[in-house]
């Protein structure tokens, strides 16, 4: 996200990534594979809410989409985000994302290439009876070279996930807290976002989501929507989805819409499991 910030290291943002990575000692469970043994794309981008579970050790997972928002006095953005995704084991994910090629048509035109975030997720407790799964993130993001209309700085991402299941069913709750680093200080912005999704036949499943992002300022404002998606699972391994965004408040955008795919795209180590 483009922003004015430091070129500076967010050394609290660090602190933080080196506190929650302490916490894999304390991680357990297992990654989600379904009961046929078949490997199966988790979708998180382009929607906020993500799953507790992570893919089977070994899997590359590839999320990429397209992103349009109408921002405040009409202007168009668009952005192409993606999320590469590797399990180590089966309670660490590493992780690579960007909201990538962006492009705002107001005077003055900006294009760039976003911030790189990388980082690990950690799948700490599976779903037991009624108890969800639980999982954390911690990101840290890094500045691309200078470009037109970006502003360059240091970050760090924090979340938490909280997934609950009931046949076709689903609940995601995502708690985070995303820490700017600007020219003078420090500033947190906490944030979560709330999905239901069902499944319905013939492989889709539709959602509605609630989030909130609290004001930033200076960095950025504050932010929230509603956001309603469809997805379809022609195969376990890759998955389809789009949706429209209402925004809350007109002064940050008004409507957002986006397309986007989940694949597998290969597994590195462990054996071969059969696709469907």
């Amino acid at each position: 996200m483009s922003r004015a910030c430091s070129t500076s290291p967010a050394r609290g943002a660090t602190s933080l990534v080196v506190a929650v990575l302490s916490l894999s000692t304390l991680a357990r469970g297992a990654g989600h594979l379904p009961a046929d043994g078949s490997d199966e794309a988790l979708p998180c981008r382009p929607t906020i809410a993500c799953t507790a579970y992570i893919a089977p050790p070994g899997d590359v997972e590839l999320e990429m989409g397209y992103l349009f928002r109408r921002l405040e006095h009409g202007s168009p953005q668009h952005t192409t985000p993606f999320l590469l995704k590797l399990s180590i084991a089966t309670w660490v994910q590493l992780q690579v994302s960007s909201n990538g090629y962006t492009v705002t048509n107001s005077p003055p035109l900006s294009h760039y290439f976003d911030d790189v975030a990388v980082g690990a997720k950690l799948h700490a407790i599976d779903q037991y009876n009624y108890f969800p799964s639980l999982s954390f993130s911690v990101l840290l993001n890094l500045p691309t070279p200078p470009q037109r209309g970006y502003a360059r700085g240091y970050d760090g991402l924090l979340t938490a996930y909280i997934t609950e299941k009931f046949g076709r069913f689903e609940v995601d709750l995502n708690v985070g807290v995303n820490i700017w680093r600007t020219a003078l200080s420090i500033v947190v912005q906490p944030w979560a976002a709330f999905a239901m999704s069902y499944g319905l036949p013939r492989s889709f499943v539709v959602m509605v989501e609630t989030y909130y992002f609290a004001d930033a300022q200076p960095v950025v404002g504050r932010d929230g929507g509603t956001l309603f998606a469809l997805s379809y699972t022609p195969r376990s391994w890759i998955v389809f989805d789009t949706g429209v965004d209402a925004g809350w408040f007109s002064s940050e955008r008004s409507v957002s819409a986006f397309v986007g795919a989940t694949l597998i795209v290969g597994n590195l180590w462990a054996p071969k499991r059969r696709p469907q």
